[in-house]
């Protein structure tokens, strides 16, 4: 990490950081759960 950031931006960023990947993680098993339901 840069010398310039302060702690508290960085555990902000790391909490957004942890919100998009779960966001992603989310949709990704809703849509693969959406596309075996059509199959089955």
């Amino acid at each position: 990490m840069a010398s310039g950031l302060g702690k508290g931006r960085v555990i902000f960023w790391q909490a957004v950081a942890i919100v998009l990947w779960t966001g992603l993680v989310t949709v990704s098993a809703l849509a693969a759960l959406a596309a075996v339901a059509e199959t089955a």
